[in-house]
C-alpha cells in the first residue's frame, strides 16, 4: 500500500477526575487525597498512571481539587512512568468540566475517576476507537466511571456538564456503545473499598500490577533492611516495606500491608489492614478490619474513623534526617545571635512605644504550632510576639521604616516555634475558620519571619484573600531550603 493510502492510529490521551473526597477516611484524607492511598505500597494512581503507559497512553491529565500540592509532587512530570502528566487544580467539578475542551489534544480521551482502577486493555481502546468512542461499564451494567470520547464529542456544550453522571449521560445520547469490562477493579474511595482492593491486589487477580520485595515464600512480600523478631509470624499474603521494625510476638496477616518505616509492638495482631508509612503501632493492639495512618483509624465497615491521641498506641515514627536537624541547630544559633546583637535596639524601640502611649507595644498571639495534625483536638500552641503596628502612627511608621516588625519574633526562632521563611501565624479558631482545603495545606506548612503571600502584596488587587490562598498553597507545595533562601533574597534586596 502506498504512503498515501496508509491510515495512522488514533492517539489516545487520560484526563483524570481527582475531585473525590471521602468522610469514611475521617483525618486521614484531609493530608492523603483518596486518589493517593497506597495499594501494595505504592499510591493508587501512581499504579494507573503505569497502567495507561502499559496500554499506550502516556498524556495523561490530572485535574484536582484536594491536596494539589501532594499530587504534584509526586506525579511530577511524569517521567518515572515514561508518561507527560500535568496537574491542574479545579475549584469544583462544574470547573472541571469547563475545562475539557481546552485539554484536549488527542483523537480520544480516556475520562475516569482517578480512585477507580478499572480492567482495560488495548482491544477495548481500539474497539472504542472503532465505534468513535464508549462508555465502560461493569459485567453487571452498574457504572465504572470511565469512558472514551472523541475529540468532536468535546464542544464547548460540554462546559455545562456539572457532574460525572451528566458527562456519561451525554457521551451515551451521542450514540456511543455501552462496553463491559473485567469486574476485576480496584478501587480506594472509600476504607471498604480500599481493603477489597488490597486483598484482590494480594490474590493475584490483577497479574498487571506488581508488587515491591523480594518474595522467600509465596505470598509474603518483604522489602529491604526490615528488621523482625524471631518470634514474630507471619501469616500470607503481607506485604512488608523498607526500613520496618517488628518487635517479639507480633502477628502479622494474613492480608496486612505495612507501609515503609513502621514501627510493630511486641505482641501486636495486625489482620486484613493496611498501614501507611512511618506510622508507630504499639504493643498489645488488635487491629483487624482497618486502615492505620499515624494517630488515625478507618474502619472497614465504612462507618468513619477516629483520632488515637494516645502515643504510645498510634504517632508518627519517621523521625526527621541529620540535615534536618543541623539546619534547625545553625538556624535556632543564628536567631539567638541576632536577637544578641539586636537587644538593645529592641529594648529601645520598645520603651519610646510605651513613652508615646502605645498600651501594648508587643503583640501576643496564641498561635497553633506548625505543622499540626488534621484534628483540632491535637493541636497544640505557642505564643507568638511581634511588634504590634496594628495602629498608625509615628511609632508604628518608624517600626515599618525600620522593618523591626518581627525583630521580637527571633525569642520563637531560638525556641524552635518559628522559621525565617514560612506562613503567617493563626489562633486555632482562626485556623478552624479556613475553608477546608486551605487549612490542610496551612497545617502542613511552617510558621516564618518573612512570608511569601506578604511579598506577593503588591499582585493581590481586588482579592487579597485569593492572593493570600495562592501565595501560602505554592509556598507548602514548593517549598525547600533553596527556595526559602530565594525568598530570604526576595524580602531583604526587594
Amino acid at each position: 500500500m502506498s504512503e498515501a493510502g496508509k491510515t495512522s492510529a488514533p492517539t489516545f490521551q487520560a484526563i483524570l477526575l481527582a475531585t473525590s473526597s471521602s468522610d469514611t477516611f475521617g483525618p486521614i484524607v484531609e493530608h492523603a487525597p483518596v486518589e493517593m492511598m497506597p495499594l501494595g505500597n505504592q499510591p493508587l494512581i501512581g499504579r494507573t498512571a503505569g497502567w495507561l503507559v502499559g496500554l499506550g497512553v502516556k498524556d495523561i491529565t490530572v485535574l484536582a481539587s484536594h491536596r494539589v500540592d501532594l499530587l504534584t509532587a509526586f506525579l511530577d512530570t511524569g517521567s518515572r512512568w515514561g508518561a507527560k502528566i500535568r496537574v491542574v487544580a479545579v475549584a469544583s467539578d462544574e470547573q472541571m468540566f469547563s475545562r475539557f475542551p481546552e485539554l484536549m489534544s488527542a483523537d480520544f480521551a480516556l475520562v475516569g475517576i482517578a480512585s477507580t482502577l478499572p480492567a482495560l486493555d488495548s482491544a477495548a481502546l481500539t474497539a472504542c476507537a472503532a465505534s468513535n468512542g464508549g462508555r465502560f461499564t461493569l459485567p453487571d451494567a452498574s457504572a465504572l466511571n470511565w469512558s472514551c470520547a472523541a475529540r468532536s464529542f468535546f464542544t464547548e456544550t460540554i462546559r455545562d456538564c456539572k457532574t460525572l453522571d451528566e458527562f456519561e449521560t451525554r457521551l451515551e445520547l451521542s450514540g456511543v456503545p455501552t462496553v463491559a469490562t473485567n469486574s476485576n477493579v480496584l478501587r480506594s474511595s472509600t476504607p471498604k473499598e480500599m481493603l477489597l482492593a488490597s486483598r484482590a491486589l494480594l490474590d493475584g487477580i490483577r497479574p498487571d500490577q506488581l508488587i515491591a520485595g523480594s518474595s522467600a515464600d509465596k505470598g509474603v512480600h518483604i522489602s529491604r533492611n526490615v528488621v523482625m523478631h524471631p518470634t514474630v509470624r507471619v501469616t500470607p499474603p503481607v506485604v512488608i516495606g523498607a526500613d520496618c521494625n517488628i518487635d517479639r510476638g507480633a502477628r502479622i496477616g494474613p492480608y496486612a500491608v505495612i507501609g515503609d518505616k513502621t514501627i510493630l509492638g511486641a505482641h501486636t495482631t495486625l489482620e486484613n489492614a493496611i498501614v501507611f508509612a512511618g506510622t508507630y503501632i504499639g504493643p498489645h493492639l488488635e487491629l483487624s478490619d482497618v486502615v492505620v495512618d499515624h494517630n488515625n483509624l478507618a474502619y472497614g465497615d465504612d462507618k468513619g474513623a477516629v483520632p488515637v491521641p494516645d502515643p504510645f498506641l498510634l504517632s508518627a515514627s519517621e523521625s526527621h534526617g541529620v540535615g534536618w536537624t543541623l539546619r534547625e541547630f545553625f538556624r535556632r544559633v543564628a536567631a539567638a545571635i541576632l536577637l544578641g546583637i539586636f537587644c538593645v535596639p529592641l529594648v529601645l524601640l520598645y520603651l519610646l512605644g510605651r513613652v508615646m502611649g502605645i498600651q501594648k507595644p508587643i503583640r501576643r498571639l496564641e498561635a497553633v504550632q506548625l505543622p499540626a495534625a488534621a484534628n483540632p483536638v491535637l493541636w497544640s500552641t505557642f505564643e507568638y510576639v511581634e511588634f504590634d503596628t496594628a495602629e498608625r502612627g509615628i511609632w508604628s511608621g518608624l517600626v515599618r521604616l525600620l522593618r523591626a516588625t518581627r525583630l521580637p519574633t527571633l525569642w520563637n526562632v531560638v525556641g524552635g516555634k518559628v522559621a525565617w521563611v514560612g506562613l503567617r501565624p493563626l489562633a486555632p479558631s482562626a485556623m478552624s475558620a479556613l475553608p477546608k482545603d486551605w487549612r490542610q495545606l496551612y497545617g502542613s506548612g511552617k510558621i516564618g519571619i518573612v512570608r511569601l503571600a506578604e511579598l506577593d502584596r503588591t499582585y493581590a488587587g481586588d482579592n487579597p484573600e485569593d492572593q493570600t490562598y495562592s501565595s501560602e498553597a505554592y509556598y507548602v507545595a514548593t517549598h525547600s531550603f533553596k527556595t526559602d533562601l530565594g525568598i530570604l533574597w526576595r524580602a531583604i534586596w526587594g
